[in-house]
């Protein structure tokens, strides 16, 4: 019996190889492919899922350009941190979205509105005086005011004024005014020209007034000899 089988089995041993080789043939196949056997269009749709892929495998050189498009990257999938600095040109952007981006950059956010102020500033200091401004046009003539009560009466004046004269041969000459009258002024001169007068005052009946004395004539007198003439003015009341 058992030489049978091992007759039998030497016999068919090219057969048996081949039944093991189909029926665990999905194993042998897997450690026997040829280097580069097996193409993009020999694997199944959505066999080959993200945990099959070993971390980094896919680099930017094995992608094949153009083949990764806009609906194939998830939203959100690529940030800033993930785009290189510079990487992106003018013709990366669509029409109009570069200039949109700029005027949302420019205008910024707003910001907050800040706490009211107080109500009242510091007093600022007190400006200089200015210019004076040119003169104004003169006034209408205002309504004449209400006549005043009369004042105190003055002192009577004089009722009348008259010139006593005199003269004398030397260079001294006086006259006086009457009893009734006062004295309130006088003068003289010199018989020939060019004599000048030395005084012309005021004078008592002794002599010249002294201060606080009332005047009762005149008095002049002359540098040189020479006839002389003197005047007074006396008033009356």
């Amino acid at each position: 019996m058992f030489g049978r089988t091992l007759l039998h089995l030497r016999r068919n041993a090219v057969a048996y190889c081949a039944l093991f080789v189909a029926t665990g043939g999905t194993s042998y196949a897997a450690v026997s492919l040829p280097a580069n056997s097996v193409a993009s269009k020999q694997i199944k749709k959505s066999a080959v899922s993200g945990p099959k892929i070993k971390k980094n495998a896919i680099t930017a050189a094995k992608i094949k350009k153009n083949a990764v498009t806009a609906p194939k990257i998830k939203a959100g999938a690529v940030d800033t941190a993930k785009v290189k600095d510079g990487s992106l040109l003018l013709k990366d952007f669509a029409p109009g979205q570069l200039a949109a981006v700029q005027s949302a950059a420019s205008a910024g956010a707003v910001g907050a509105r800040g706490s009211n102020g107080s109500s009242n500033g510091e007093t600022g200091a007190a400006g200089g005086t200015g210019a004076a401004g040119t003169k104004g046009d003169t006034g209408a003539t205002g309504a004449t005011g209400a006549i005043g009560p009369a004042g105190p009466a003055g002192p009577a004046g004089a009722s009348s004024v008259v010139v006593r004269t005199d003269s004398s041969d030397s260079a001294s000459a006086s006259v006086y005014c009457h009893a009734s009258e006062r004295v309130v002024g006088g003068g003289g001169s010199a018989e020939v020209a060019g004599y000048s007068i030395r005084e012309s005052v005021p004078i008592g009946l002794n002599g010249p007034n002294s201060n606080g004395t009332v005047p009762t004539g005149w008095r002049v007198s002359m540098i040189g000899g020479t006839k002389t003439y003197v005047y007074v003015l006396c008033a009356t009341s």
